[in-house]
């Protein structure tokens, strides 16, 4: 039998790669199908993983297997503050598909400022900021205005897909990176930033329905702008410590703005029709306003509810039907891994700023095709399709 070749890596390579995919050393022995001893005594220096244990390694910790020949325990940036619930729920879990999407955004946002500045490309950057103690219905209009976003655009999308690819356009143009986020559950994490200039990043849960993801998108542009980090579920209400609920709160009011601007939609005829009170609204007067500015229902009620349009029980009473933004959540889908391969939904999920750079550089023969392939996750022979997507939009 031929005999395992030893794989002669540091061992404190291997330490910090297991933490930082957020793995105890049971969980991964379980991962990589040895004993915790193995694990214990690799880390330690005693005795060397095969190749072969540490193809597995790389597989379970989700790191490519350059990383373990590194010449010394890379610096990373710190994970982002955490505004989902507290212990009990969610709070202060990572799992190791949070905690890699946190990673790959991060390593993206740095791929590509050195692609930018190897093909002599401008970074675009991310102008004005948001105030905490700024009322949340002039921050809304300053973010539109920043993001160059006009109502009379907005109807035209009339559409939840095409309201959530207008706005996602749009941010990315602000110079703001936009990655959708696999394999998180969104009980887990709905949305995340990382605002640091130039080029910050947003993340968004690639399972939620159109709709879900466009407030989630401009609720996190929110904390970009703000400017600070964060890994949150959006909700309002829930138990959290008291300044983090405020954030919360505010960056779910500026967004409701943003999205629906008050003065415009108390001038749909809609709404001018009724008397200026608070009253109920059937479930087609909701759909049709939502349907103006390609948004959920549940936003729409939300900005009624600012207007003094609607009372707070029917409010309560029409969310806990809907059941919230959770109600947003995609169906499974058993080929999503299988499409995830096509450069569409590469184009999708990576956006088109970090796509065309990558491209870019490939084009100008600054990258490899093998690396592409890597940067993208796409196979060689799909390339060519992903340039075609490219330059026919």
């Amino acid at each position: 039998m031929a005999r395992s070749i030893a794989a002669i890596v540091e061992p404190k390579i291997l330490t910090w790669a297991r933490a930082t995919a957020g793995l105890s050393i049971d969980d991964a022995a379980r991962s990589i199908q040895t004993k915790p001893e193995k694990v214990e005594a690799w880390e330690r220096g005693e005795e060397s993983p095969s190749m072969a244990q540490l193809r597995k390694m790389a597989a379970a910790y989700k790191r490519v297997l350059s990383d373990f020949y590194l010449p010394a325990v890379p610096r990373e940036g710190a994970i982002p503050h955490d505004f989902r619930r507290l212990p009990g729920e969610v709070a202060l879990h990572y799992s190791r598909a949070l905690r890699y999407q946190l990673r790959i955004a991060a390593e993206r946002r740095e791929l590509a400022l050195d692609l930018a500045d190897e093909l002599d490309s401008e970074v675009p950057t991310v102008d004005g900021h948001l105030r905490l103690d700024a009322d949340a219905e002039q921050s809304g209009a300053e973010l539109r205005r920043q993001l160059r976003t006009t109502i009379d655009k907005q109807r035209i999308w009339r559409d939840p897909r095409a309201g959530y690819n207008g706005w996602r356009a749009a941010i990315e143009r602000a110079g703001i990176l936009v990655f959708q986020a696999v394999g998180i559950p969104t009980t887990e994490m709905l949305g995340f930033s990382l605002s640091e200039r130039p080029l910050p990043v947003i993340g968004v849960n690639r399972k939620l329905r159109p709709n879900g993801r466009t407030f989630t998108l401009l609720h996190e542009c929110v904390h970009v702008y703000l400017g600070e980090s964060s890994i949150c579920d959006i909700e309002d209400g829930v138990l959290r410590p008291p300044e983090e609920e405020r954030v919360e709160i505010f960056c779910n009011a500026v967004a409701a703005a943003a999205l629906v601007p008050l003065d415009n939609l108390l001038a749909e005829p809609l709404v001018r029709a009724q008397p200026a009170r608070p009253r109920d609204w059937s479930a087609a007067e909701l759909a049709a306003l939502s349907r103006t500015f390609s948004v959920s229902e549940e936003v729409i009620l939300r900005r009624l509810l600012t207007a003094g349009r609607t009372s707070q029980d029917f409010y309560a009473a029409r969310r806990a039907a809907w059941g919230g933004l959770m109600q947003d959540v995609q169906p499974s889908d058993p080929d999503a891994e299988m499409k995830r391969n096509m450069p569409q939904e590469v184009l999708s999920d990576l956006g088109r700023p970090f796509t065309q750079i990558v491209v870019n550089s490939y084009q100008n023969s600054y990258t490899s095709l093998s690396d592409v392939t890597r940067y993208l996750g796409l196979k060689a022979e799909k390339i060519a399709k992903l340039e075609e997507l490219l330059a026919g939009h």
